[in-house]
């Protein structure tokens, strides 16, 4: 069930610093959320197809006006992909963000952080994906 062997060699690279998420090969196929600090996407590899859950969260910089960004991305197996298929046949709400969020830490996920560098992080409990915070 949570297996590192999807997808090719293109989709589980690590990307080069400051690489432009244009020139990744995960293409955008549906948005299930977006507001101006969470989204949620579902995107397939340009070269072999394989099902990719993006995920954006905006941390506010209340105090020093300086919100960190970051962005995830994480394989998904048939059975998650036909689940979120069936559950969000349409965009949803908010409330849709801790549904989306379960999905992460099953297994590796690519992440780019406030720096723009990507990196790979193992599976487990990523507090990046536990709750839901700050205003919509």
């Amino acid at each position: 069930m949570f297996d590192d062997k999807l997808g090719c060699k293109k989709c589980n690279a690590s990307p080069e610093p400051k690489t432009s998420r244009s020139t990744l090969p995960y293409e955008i196929t549906r948005s299930l959320y977006e507001s101006s600090h969470y989204a949620f996407w579902l995107c397939e590899c340009r070269y072999c197809g394989t099902p990719w859950l993006e995920y954006f969260k905006e941390f506010i910089g209340w105090l020093d006006g300086d919100d960190k960004m970051y962005t995830s991305w994480m394989p998904l197996v048939e059975f998650e992909l036909a689940e979120i298929s069936r559950n969000f046949p349409q965009e949803r709400g908010r409330e849709s963000i801790p549904e989306l969020q379960k999905y992460f830490g099953r297994r590796r996920t690519l992440v780019l952080d406030p720096k723009n560098s990507y990196h790979w992080d193992q599976p487990g409990i990523n507090p990046l994906h536990l709750a839901v915070t700050g205003s919509p």
